[in-house]
């Protein structure tokens, strides 16, 4: 019998024959489009190193404390100690302190160590009406800070909170109480070396990439007592407002 057989005829593009062609059009896009050098991610871990100052005025707290068995040593009869104590409750008045602060801060992204060199003092004005004396006990010290900062950027802005230690080397240490049985007063010394706790909040203003400028309210308050006299037991504490600069190195 005769059987028609029919044959397929199969077309095959030639390009397909080329070892080197694309494979797909998604592919010959992405090969076709120039590649971009990679470009490594920038650090958020840089550390960044900072010098400035910072000057301004603090107001000192100076509360008024009088140990009962230390008066009636210190001011025998007919004096008592509830009249030492009026008297002295009278005559002392809060003081202000200059600050002066010569800073350095090393930066771990947010994280900040604080140290430097600052001044300050503590104090108290006094005017004891019953002996006509006054004037104003001045308590100076130099201290090295120990502090931990935290910056919170906002733009130009930057908030930056801080708490420490400072140990303060006394070097204006003299200072007089009222001591009526010699119409006069009693010299005291402040101790040599004085430990203060501080916690402030800095306001930055990023002027450019080297300098910033600052306004930051400072609280202190001093460890232990500052005067070296068992019957003096003054603490002392203080509240300021400084402004200042930094230079990023």
């Amino acid at each position: 019998s005769n059987i028609d057989l029919q044959q397929e005829t199969y077309v095959i593009n030639p390009i397909l024959l080329y070892d080197d062609h694309p494979i797909d059009s998604v592919s010959t896009l992405h090969n076709e489009m120039p590649q971009l050098p990679i470009q490594a991610k920038s650090s958020t871990k840089r550390v960044q190193h900072q010098l400035g100052l910072q000057f301004g005025v603090s107001g000192i707290i100076s509360s008024f404390e009088v140990d009962q068995s230390g008066v009636s040593w210190v001011f025998p009869q007919p004096y008592s100690a509830k009249e030492i104590r009026e008297w002295r409750e009278l005559g002392e008045r809060n003081t202000s302190s200059w600050d002066f602060n010569l800073r350095y801060q090393c930066q771990f992204a947010h994280w900040g160590f604080q140290t430097g060199l600052n001044y300050l003092e503590w104090g108290e004005q006094y005017k004891y009406e019953v002996i006509s004396v006054e004037g104003t006990n001045r308590y100076q010290y130099v201290q090295i800070p120990l502090g931990l900062s935290y910056r919170i950027p906002l733009q130009k802005l930057t908030l930056q909170p801080a708490i420490g230690v400072g140990l303060g080397y006394g070097i204006q240490r003299n200072g007089a109480y009222i001591l009526p049985q010699n119409n006069g007063v009693a010299l005291v010394e402040s101790r040599k070396f004085v430990l203060n706790t501080f916690a402030q909040f800095e306001i930055i203003y990023q002027v450019n990439e080297q300098i910033q400028f600052s306004v930051s309210p400072l609280y202190r308050y001093a460890f232990g007592q500052v005067v070296s006299d068992p019957y003096i037991k003054n603490k002392y504490q203080s509240l300021g407002l400084l402004t200042g600069f930094m230079f990023n190195f």
